[in-house]
């Protein structure tokens, strides 16, 4: 079945939405597969649209595919 270019230009938006949010300081690298099966099957077909979805998907990759901080030790220096 061909795509159409609509689907094209879905596929593309999605493409670089996801190379952005995976390429931010705050995103683990070891979460891309897991984050890539997410925004697949959050917006199946052609339902994907940048202007609307992008603020939710990277609140969505914040909360679930963002690196684990240490936890904060305190200083005996204080």
């Amino acid at each position: 079945m061909a795509h159409t270019n609509s689907e094209d230009d879905d596929l593309s938006s999605m493409e670089a939405v996801f190379d952005d949010i995976a390429g931010q300081p705050w995103f683990d690298p070891e979460a891309r597969y897991a984050f890539s099966v997410y925004f697949f099957e959050a917006f199946p077909g052609a339902s994907f649209n940048a202007a609307l979805h992008r603020e939710l998907v990277e609140s969505v990759a914040r909360t679930k595919y963002a690196k684990k901080l240490e936890p904060h030790r305190r200083s005996d220096n204080i």
